[in-house]
């Protein structure tokens, strides 16, 4: 009963036309007999699984999305990532804790230099980090002119104070004079 009432929707063929395959399997829709060897002349089969669909503007070549990515993955190669070129890695100095205690300090000082522009064109860091190094115990780096008085962070203007005569000092210039010790002494000596 439910074949003879499909062949109703379709129409009667009375056995002239071609054998049709029907296409209610394919697109879910009922149309009339007639148009049905239009319809089937526009199907197309699907490049991955050759399955027969009516191509929409959307789907041209394959029936679904997954048979797209599927046929995509097996035609194009995945790309290979260029391999980068291995960092050479330097040899990390190990420093003593007095040259570690004396980098900190250097830099800090140069720091402060920066902030308060007293920089000169002549300074030798790597002189001035050796000054920091060479600091005898008990004693501390002192600026000369203070640096917050617009005195530069020059190796000419660097002093060995006693650590307490230093702290008083602060950025004043009443200390005394005697308790000095020149870098260029200190350095010499070793």
């Amino acid at each position: 009963m439910a074949l003879t009432g499909h062949k109703r929707m379709h129409g009667q063929s009375i056995g002239k036309s071609k054998k049709i395959v029907c296409s209610c399997l394919i697109t879910r829709k009922v149309m009339p007999y007639q148009n049905l060897e239009q319809y089937q002349k526009t199907l197309i089969g699907c490049k991955q699984c050759n399955k027969i669909f009516h191509p929409t503007t959307d789907r041209k070549t394959f029936c679904s999305q997954s048979c797209s990515a599927t046929y995509n993955n097996k035609v194009y190669v995945k790309r290979k990532k260029k391999e980068k070129p291995q960092k050479i890695q330097k040899i990390k100095k190990i420093y003593t804790e007095a040259e570690s205690r004396a980098k900190r300090v250097s830099s800090v000082q140069a720091y402060r230099q920066r902030k308060y522009s007293a920089t000169s064109i002549d300074v030798n860091r790597k002189l001035i980090q050796t000054i920091y190094e060479n600091c005898p115990t008990g004693y501390e780096v002192d600026h000369i002119i203070a640096i917050s008085e617009g005195g530069p962070h020059h190796q000419d203007n660097l002093q060995y104070l006693p650590a307490m005569v230093n702290r008083r000092k602060g950025r004043y210039q009443n200390y005394d004079k005697d308790s000095v010790l020149r870098w260029q002494d200190v350095i010499n000596k070793t």
